[in-house]
């Protein structure tokens, strides 16, 4: 899951410091590994409302909050349960020392796209 995910979720708490880390997450997991993944990003949302996006579709995902100053990044599988600690630390080394992988090639190359509610989709 860490560094082959092909389609992910992200959404945010509203700080100025989350932000940044869940912009470097997008930027870093479309590419992660080489793996093009199409990253869907909500934004500063509650963490309700992201958990209500990813049971619309079976997608992995990652919620990034804050508590006192620290950075918080929860992981869910494609089936939304909540994976445990292992790949974590690498995911926030790369995030804070601004690590975006580099593919090899335009296919191994994932996008970054606004997320849309299902009900307000074309």
């Amino acid at each position: 899951m860490t560094h082959q995910v092909r389609r992910l979720l992200v959404a945010h708490s509203s700080s100025p410091l989350i932000a940044t880390y869940a912009d470097r997450l997008c930027r870093g997991a479309t590419n992660a590994r080489h793996y093009a993944c199409e990253v869907t990003t909500m934004g500063a949302r509650t963490e309700e409302e992201f958990l209500s996006a990813l049971q619309e579709a079976p997608v992995a995902g990652a919620w990034l909050s804050d508590s006192d100053g620290h950075v918080r990044i929860r992981l869910h599988g494609p089936d939304s349960e909540v994976l445990q600690e292992a790949g974590l630390a690498t995911i926030r080394d790369m995030i804070s020392r601004d690590l975006v992988p580099i593919p090899v090639n335009d296919r191994a190359k994932g996008t970054i796209r606004p997320w849309q509610p299902k009900r307000n989709r074309a």
